[in-house]
């Protein structure tokens, strides 16, 4: 027994003397609460930082949404999808250069009409408070049954965003105005020097 007590109490003084820094290493994003319109109703939501590697950051509801990395930015899928289609809210840096946001959003615009959907340029100015240098945004809907793609090019700052918005039309008022607040949070970070 006392050949067991040392060891023991070795490995409980380096996990005590870790956990400080384990701590720091597994920290929780920032999150708040919010109140939104869904529905014509307003609904309280504790919702989350996601931040983009010094691109951007946006909040999302993570009790409904789980946020899945991409290679440029961060797809947020439904969790517990019971409509049979996709609920999904993509946001990609436009990291290349930014002259080629526009060029970006004519080749989704082509691709979105040979999968189907049928295009129509979505007067997007209203929709999003963008705030700096040169904001501005551009973008189109597309329709396909009962489903809903519409697709922006959010410029700020000198850098440019692409996000995608896919829902049911019997979605629009609930997750798709859940989809376009978390869309309306984004902020584009300073760049780093």
């Amino acid at each position: 027994m006392r050949n067991l007590k040392l060891p023991l109490l070795l490995a409980l003084t380096l996990l005590l003397a870790a956990a400080p820094a384990l701590a720091e290493t597994t920290a929780a994003p920032p999150m708040r609460n919010e109140t939104i319109q869904l529905e014509g109703m307003p609904e309280t939501l504790v919702t989350t930082q996601y931040t983009h590697d010094g691109w951007f950051t946006i909040w999302y509801d993570a009790s409904r949404f789980v946020a899945e990395p991409t290679r440029d930015g961060v797809l947020f899928t439904l969790v517990d999808n019971r409509l049979g289609t996709d609920v999904s809210l993509k946001v990609e840096a436009v990291v290349d250069h930014a002259e080629y946001g526009e060029l970006i959003l004519e080749a989704e615009r082509r691709n979105a009409e040979m999968e189907g959907w049928a295009i129509r340029e979505d007067d997007a100015e209203g929709l999003f408070p963008l705030a700096g240098e040169g904001a501005a945004v551009t973008g189109f809907t597309g329709t396909e049954a009962d489903d809903l793609l519409r697709v922006y090019l959010l410029k700020v700052d000198g850098r440019e965003v692409l996000a995608e918005l896919r829902y049911p039309v019997q979605a629009a008022e609930g997750w798709g105005a859940r989809m376009l607040y978390m869309l309306n949070t984004l902020e584009m970070l300073p760049v780093q020097q």
